[in-house]
């Protein structure tokens, strides 16, 4: 029976630090999301529509909305880049089973540039005729898009990757993520 003490309490152990580092790689995908969600909420609050002359009429509400037209295109450009970004992080996650430094490190750069995104978007959406505003723009997207294959490409090489997960799955992932730098690299 002593025997089985030592046994049962290392298993124990090991259960617990499996437990733990699952929990710790919730905690990472738990704020990327909420990072995710305030970005988008943020895309949104950038747009205000003037107060109009009195007596409000059709006329000045539709002037109004031109004006900020550039900023909601821009709203409905950035809110599709960011859901596809937080789709795409929700299913590599769901092939990573483990995690290190590194991949919070990946994480948190991929999180910088999603947070930046609500800014570049606002100064697209206000300059949209200028070349630097487009500039910046690019350089949000392509600092996603980079960012989320290196995450990628470090869990991949580390070995974060479950056992359970096809290699050609894995593959095919690796593919995906490289999509979008190689087009803003082009």
């Amino acid at each position: 029976m002593n025997y089985l003490v030592p046994r049962y309490k290392e298993e124990l152990d090991m259960h617990l630090s499996e437990k733990k580092i699952h929990l710790a790689f919730e905690r990472m995908v738990f704020f990327s999301d909420a990072v995710f969600a305030i970005a988008i909420t943020l895309l949104v609050i950038e747009i205000r529509i003037p107060i109009l002359q009195q007596p409000a009429t059709e006329a000045r509400l539709w002037n109004a909305f031109l004006q900020v037209f550039p900023m909601i295109v821009g709203f409905f450009i950035s809110f599709l880049l960011i859901g596809q970004t937080w789709i795409e992080h929700h299913r590599l996650c769901l092939f990573i089973e483990g995690y290190n430094s590194g991949l919070l490190w990946k994480n948190l750069i991929l999180l910088l540039f999603v947070a930046f995104l609500p800014l570049a978007t606002a100064i697209l959406s206000e300059y949209y005729y200028l070349r630097f505003a487009a500039c910046v723009y690019t350089v949000a997207f392509a600092g996603i898009s980079v960012a989320k294959a290196f995450f990628w490409r470090h869990a991949v090489r580390n070995k974060l990757i479950g056992p359970g997960v096809d290699p050609i799955q894995v593959t095919r992932a690796s593919r995906r993520v490289w999509a979008a730098p190689i087009v803003c690299l082009s």
